[in-house]
């Protein structure tokens, strides 16, 4: 008995599972503490450590035993050197765990960075030069002379284990039956023939926060993104293209069902179940209907879409709900586990890795959307929408895209990325606003070439010219611009958030302008879509038609867009828009765990009036902004000239009544789409309440 534990749990393999117990213990004490989006909550903690503990636990324990497995592994590698590689000494199988580990660490800390600033960049000055060192100093060939060295020992002691092993004539019928009746069952199991993709397909490829400014087909200065610039050579490009509200969740919706979000109903990033149901009229589930097979594959960002019915089929989606938050901070604080979980087997073993906002590896999403459309080019026709989160916020690329634009000698808190600052002043530098714009810009680089990805396997598919390329995003980003702060949502000055960019390319042979000036909206998407393929828009819709505009019967259609504000997460942070608003909660504050529903996060329904009353509205025609600011002491309106004043620097309210008084009519008319709401004061009120 006990020669045979010795087989099975050797040495080494003790070692190295204790070795890794004892990173799981340091990562523990490391790193303590809970947040929701950036906002530290004592209450909420309490509420995590005093309700949640047996989630809290389990996780744990779910960890350790990865920890365990590994270390296991591991410790087998170092046993197997220590057998067959002659130098030998007291500790020699604790050292090649040791290095084992140290090189898997180490590649890690260089690729994604952003991961292990918490533990590191933010611990103290020696443990963030020691990163710096690792990301910045450390020669590549080093690493690449440290892993084939590693790679050829594993390897050689590896093949003596096997040899040896093997060399046992019981083993060798063993094997040869194996293969015997793998080679058969190939030949006996065919799949069904699967019928031909004849198209037209549809592939939207979103990006949260992705500004219009930055594709070249837009003149940016830097040459971020030629692989969506192919894409609008082939197509048209929409120069004035708008969002309907620039958060996610009602954003998306918009775009899928022409509808705006004071007609859908959703108006925030946290809806309760009954809010969350368009699959009748969405464009989605109109083309599932009409034989379409229907998908979406998305990251952190997108995990809207797994508490969304809207039609799609099949749906590859983190989900978001208050265990969730439980199991991400859980395994956030393991940092020495993450070199061996950062890939698609950490996201298989602990899916909720894809709601790491800082690990948002654009090409694990590409590599997902590749299978994804894999399996829908074996079905005649699809409907793919695809979203990617590495363009939002902290803007967490993997190298080298994190420090392609950056100053290398920037040492500043946003080296890697942008973690959000919600509840503090940030008290910025030039140079700070500099470097998130680089490591922005990065994101966008490394989005475009995720997008080049997918391309090129549509190419050898030969489902480029009949599929509908997409390329858009929910809305911009303000990146301290002018003035303007940053992030999204929070305000409506500027074009920055609510402009997005839109690039669509038909299939080969349709015969359309090659770029449309006028304003478009998001809405606009669905019913364009349905009409090119045939088919009818529901009735209930806002969006128009463009395709009197796409085939040059028209130059225009004089199209209003209308954008709200979502919830604001913080009440002390930076940004002029904190001065012009009315008061409430931070994100803490205002959100619920919905106890009947699978612990979701949903907006305490005491709060829906106050926020609801407190959004800012706006009305743009192409050329004047009307903007409603509700305050503490009243309705204030705001009117630009945006093409005589594209900073918005001047309000021109009150030297231009008339033009006023008609987008004030408008902007009203708009709001009015809420059958809910009435107006008392100017201000703009749920009337249930």
């Amino acid at each position: 008995m006990k020669r045979a534990l010795e087989t099975i749990f050797p040495k080494g393999a003790v070692i190295g599972v204790l070795f890794f117990a004892g990173m799981f213990l340091l990562s523990l004490l490391w790193n303590m503490g809970f947040s929701v989006m950036g906002v530290e909550n004592a209450e909420a903690a309490k509420l995590v450590l005093t309700s949640f503990w047996p989630w809290i636990v389990e996780a744990q324990a779910k960890i350790l035993v990865v920890y365990a497995l590994l270390g296991f592994f591991i410790g087998w590698v170092s046993e197997l050197v220590h057998r067959y590689i002659p130098l030998r000494f007291r500790g020699s199988r604790l050292l090649w765990v040791f290095l084992i580990n140290l090189y898997f660490l180490l590649s890690n800390i260089r690729k994604y960075p952003q991961v292990y600033a918490e533990s590191l960049y933010f611990k103290g000055i020696v443990f963030k030069y020691v990163q710096i060192f690792v990301t910045d100093m450390l020669p590549e060939i080093l690493m690449t002379v440290y892993g084939a060295l590693l790679l050829v020992v594993v390897c050689f002691v590896s093949g003596v284990w096997l040899a040896r092993t093997f060399r046992r004539k019981i083993y060798i019928p063993a094997l040869a039956a194996i293969i015997i009746l793998a080679f058969l069952s190939h030949r006996v199991y065919k799949k069904p023939a699967s019928p031909k993709n004849s198209g037209p397909n549809v592939l939207v490829l979103a990006a949260d926060s992705l500004r219009h400014d930055r594709l070249g087909c837009e003149n940016y200065e830097r040459d971020l993104t030629p692989n969506i610039d192919k894409i609008a050579a082939d197509g048209v490009v929409f120069r004035d293209a708008r969002t309907s509200f620039p958060r996610t969740f009602p954003a998306v919706i918009s775009f899928l069902t022409g509808r705006l979000p004071v007609t859908h109903g959703v108006r925030h990033m946290f809806p309760d179940k009954y809010s969350r149901d368009h699959r009748r009229d969405s464009v989605v589930e109109v083309l599932r209907k009409e034989g379409y097979a229907t998908a979406v594959v998305t990251d952190f960002a997108g995990d809207v879409f797994s508490r969304m019915r809207i039609g799609f089929e099949k749906v590859r989606s983190p989900y978001f709900n208050f265990i969730t938050l439980i199991d991400q901070r859980s395994l956030e604080v393991h940092f020495l586990l993450m070199p061996y979980v950062t890939n698609h087997f950490g996201r298989f073993v602990f899916p909720e890795l894809k709601e790491f906002a800082d690990n948002a590896d654009p090409f694990l999403l590409a590599e997902e959307v590749v299978s994804t459309l894999e399996g829908l080019s074996k079905k005649s026709r699809f409907f793919c929408y695809t979203f990617f989160s590495n363009t939002h916020f902290p803007y967490a690329s993997p190298r080298p895209y994190y420090s392609k634009y950056t100053d290398k000698n920037y040492r500043g808190r946003f080296k890697y990325h942008k973690p959000p600052t919600l509840y503090e002043k940030e008290n910025l530098t030039l140079a700070d606003a500099a470097q998130v714009n680089a490591i922005y810009d990065g994101s966008v680089k490394a989005f475009d070439d995720a997008v080049g990805m997918i391309v090129g396997f549509l190419k050898r598919k030969g489902l480029y010219d009949k599929t509908i390329i997409v390329v858009t995003a929910d809305h911009g980003e303000n990146l301290y611009d002018n003035g303007w702060y940053i992030g999204h949502g929070e305000h409506l000055v500027g074009n920055n958030v609510v402009r997005v960019p839109l690039v669509v390319k038909f299939p080969k042979g349709t015969k359309f302008v090659s770029e449309v000036k006028c304003l478009t909206r998001d809405i606009d998407f669905a019913p364009t879509l349905l009409a090119y393929l045939g088919r009818n828009a529901p009735k209930e819709i806002d969006g128009e038609n463009l395709m009197p505009v796409l085939t040059g019967e028209k130059g225009g259609l004089k199209l209003a867009a209308f954008t709200e504000t979502g919830i604001w997460f913080s009440d002390v942070s930076d940004g002029f828009f904190q001065e012009k608003r009315i008061m409430y909660p931070d994100v803490t504050g205002l959100s619920r765990i919905d106890f009947t529903y699978n612990l979701e996060v949903v907006l305490r329904e005491d709060y829906e009036e106050l926020v609801n009353t407190a959004k800012h509205r706006m009305v743009d025609d192409g050329n004047y902004r009307l903007i409603y600011i509700p305050t503490s002491e009243g309705v204030e309106y705001e009117l630009y000239d945006t093409a005589a004043d594209p900073l918005f620097k001047k309000d021109i309210s009150k030297t231009n009544g008339k033009k006023f008084e008609e987008m004030k009519r408008l902007l009203l008319s708009l709001m009015k789409k809420d059958r809910k709401i009435t107006f008392k004061k100017g201000y703009s009120v749920l009337s249930r309440y």
